[in-house]
């Protein structure tokens, strides 16, 4: 059993011991990281959607999520596979709000 520490946004910390690690793999970790073995392969596509299924990459490229998606559906059912579109440079996006003072409610 692991124990990990974490911090609420209120600032105080809590331990959570119900995680297991029982050594296996997260949901689509091993689809991204197929995506990014294969990479090099899959940026002649660029812009496209493509479907991945453990390290199974489909054959198909897709002009729309929608249509990736469908046949991911219609293949693999309720598995795990992952529609990603294929770019050879990955955006960073950076979300900001103005945060003001904190006010206390009496």
């Amino acid at each position: 059993m692991v124990s990990r520490v974490h911090l609420r946004c209120d600032g105080t910390v809590f331990r959570d011991a119900s995680i297991l690690e029982t050594g296996t793999t997260m949901a689509l970790e091993q689809e991204l990281a197929t995506y990014q073995t294969k990479l090099p392969e899959l940026k002649q596509h660029d812009g496209k959607f493509v479907l991945i299924h453990g390290d199974e990459v489909c054959d198909i490229f897709f002009s729309t999520y929608e249509d990736a998606l469908q046949v991911g559906y219609k293949r693999y059912g309720l598995k795990p596979f992952l529609v990603k579109q294929i770019q050879a440079v990955e955006p960073i996006f950076y979300f900001t709000r103005p945060i003001g003072p904190v006010q206390r409610v009496s």
